[in-house]
Protein backbone atom coordinates (compact mmCIF):
# COMPACT_ATOMS: atom_id res chain seq x y z
CA UNK A 1 0.00 0.00 0.00
CA UNK A 2 1.62 3.23 -1.17
CA UNK A 3 1.15 6.35 0.89
CA UNK A 4 -0.14 9.27 -1.19
CA UNK A 5 1.79 12.37 -0.15
CA UNK A 6 0.45 14.66 -2.88
CA UNK A 7 -1.94 16.52 -0.50
CA UNK A 8 1.01 17.26 1.78
CA UNK A 9 3.11 18.58 -1.14
CA UNK A 10 0.15 20.71 -2.25
CA UNK A 11 -0.16 22.16 1.26
CA UNK A 12 3.48 23.31 1.12
CA UNK A 13 2.82 24.92 -2.27
CA UNK A 14 -0.15 26.80 -0.78
CA UNK A 15 1.99 27.77 2.22
CA UNK A 16 4.56 29.29 -0.14
CA UNK A 17 1.89 31.10 -2.17
CA UNK A 18 0.16 32.58 0.90
CA UNK A 19 3.02 33.33 3.28
CA UNK A 20 6.18 33.31 1.17
CA UNK A 21 7.72 30.46 3.19
CA UNK A 22 9.66 28.56 0.57
CA UNK A 23 10.16 24.92 1.53
CA UNK A 24 10.79 23.51 -1.91
CA UNK A 25 12.24 20.29 -0.53
CA UNK A 26 8.69 19.23 0.25
CA UNK A 27 6.94 19.97 -3.04
CA UNK A 28 9.65 20.07 -5.70
CA UNK A 29 10.90 16.60 -6.63
CA UNK A 30 14.29 17.90 -7.84
CA UNK A 31 15.02 19.81 -4.61
CA UNK A 32 13.72 16.92 -2.51
CA UNK A 33 16.08 14.49 -4.24
CA UNK A 34 19.02 16.86 -3.79
CA UNK A 35 18.15 17.38 -0.11
CA UNK A 36 17.88 13.68 0.67
CA UNK A 37 21.05 12.86 -1.29
CA UNK A 38 22.86 15.54 0.69
CA UNK A 39 21.44 14.14 3.91
CA UNK A 40 22.63 10.63 3.00
CA UNK A 41 26.06 12.02 2.10
CA UNK A 42 26.23 13.66 5.54
CA UNK A 43 25.29 10.39 7.24
CA UNK A 44 27.92 8.52 5.21
CA UNK A 45 30.56 11.10 6.14
CA UNK A 46 29.62 10.84 9.81
CA UNK A 47 29.98 7.07 9.65
CA UNK A 48 33.29 7.31 7.82
CA UNK A 49 34.62 9.83 10.34
CA UNK A 50 33.49 7.64 13.21
CA UNK A 51 35.27 4.59 11.81
CA UNK A 52 38.40 6.60 10.95
CA UNK A 53 38.54 8.21 14.40
CA UNK A 54 38.23 4.83 16.12
CA UNK A 55 41.02 3.42 13.94
CA UNK A 56 43.25 6.44 14.60
CA UNK A 57 42.50 6.21 18.32
CA UNK A 58 43.29 2.50 18.48
CA UNK A 59 46.55 2.96 16.56
CA UNK A 60 47.50 5.93 18.76
CA UNK A 61 46.75 3.99 21.94
CA UNK A 62 48.74 1.03 20.62
CA UNK A 63 51.71 3.29 19.87
CA UNK A 64 51.51 4.93 23.30
CA UNK A 65 51.53 1.52 24.93
CA UNK A 66 54.53 0.35 22.94
CA UNK A 67 58.00 0.05 24.36
CA UNK A 68 59.58 2.24 21.68
CA UNK A 69 60.27 5.58 23.34
CA UNK A 70 60.40 7.50 20.05
CA UNK A 71 56.99 6.29 18.84
CA UNK A 72 55.40 6.79 22.24
CA UNK A 73 56.76 10.32 22.57
CA UNK A 74 55.73 11.23 19.03
CA UNK A 75 52.22 9.92 19.60
CA UNK A 76 51.82 11.86 22.84
CA UNK A 77 53.10 15.06 21.29
CA UNK A 78 50.88 14.68 18.24
CA UNK A 79 47.75 14.20 20.30
CA UNK A 80 48.47 16.82 22.92
CA UNK A 81 49.94 19.52 20.70
CA UNK A 82 47.84 19.22 17.57
CA UNK A 83 44.55 17.45 18.16
CA UNK A 84 43.75 18.60 21.69
CA UNK A 85 44.75 22.23 21.31
CA UNK A 86 43.00 23.06 18.05
CA UNK A 87 39.27 23.34 17.43
CA UNK A 88 37.76 20.76 15.08
CA UNK A 89 36.89 23.45 12.51
CA UNK A 90 40.54 24.49 12.30
CA UNK A 91 41.51 20.84 11.79
CA UNK A 92 38.94 20.54 8.99
CA UNK A 93 40.36 23.66 7.35
CA UNK A 94 43.87 22.24 7.69
CA UNK A 95 43.00 18.91 6.08
CA UNK A 96 40.88 20.53 3.36
CA UNK A 97 43.06 23.50 2.35
CA UNK A 98 46.58 22.45 3.39
CA UNK A 99 46.57 18.73 2.68
CA UNK A 100 43.71 18.54 0.19
CA UNK A 101 45.70 19.91 -2.71
CA UNK A 102 48.48 17.34 -2.18
CA UNK A 103 46.28 14.25 -1.83
CA UNK A 104 45.30 13.20 -5.34
CA UNK A 105 44.17 10.01 -7.04
CA UNK A 106 44.60 9.39 -10.74
CA UNK A 107 41.19 8.56 -12.16
CA UNK A 108 40.36 6.01 -14.81
CA UNK A 109 40.66 8.74 -17.45
CA UNK A 110 44.18 9.67 -16.33
CA UNK A 111 43.21 12.98 -14.71
CA UNK A 112 44.37 13.67 -11.14
CA UNK A 113 41.35 14.04 -8.85
CA UNK A 114 41.72 15.42 -5.31
CA UNK A 115 40.76 12.99 -2.54
CA UNK A 116 39.46 15.83 -0.37
CA UNK A 117 37.04 17.85 -2.48
CA UNK A 118 34.12 20.21 -1.99
CA UNK A 119 31.83 18.36 -4.40
CA UNK A 120 31.07 14.87 -5.61
CA UNK A 121 30.63 14.16 -9.31
CA UNK A 122 28.31 11.23 -8.70
CA UNK A 123 28.85 7.53 -8.71
CA UNK A 124 31.06 5.73 -6.28
CA UNK A 125 34.76 5.94 -5.57
CA UNK A 126 35.44 2.46 -6.91
CA UNK A 127 35.98 3.97 -10.36
CA UNK A 128 39.17 5.67 -9.18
Amino acid sequence: MALDLQPLWDWFRVLHATSGIKLTIFYDAFDRARFFNSFLTSVRLMGLCLVASVIIGVVGAWIQGSRAARGCGLSRKATSKFFRNTPPLVQLYFFYFALGSYLKITGANGIAVPVVSNFHLGGDLSSF
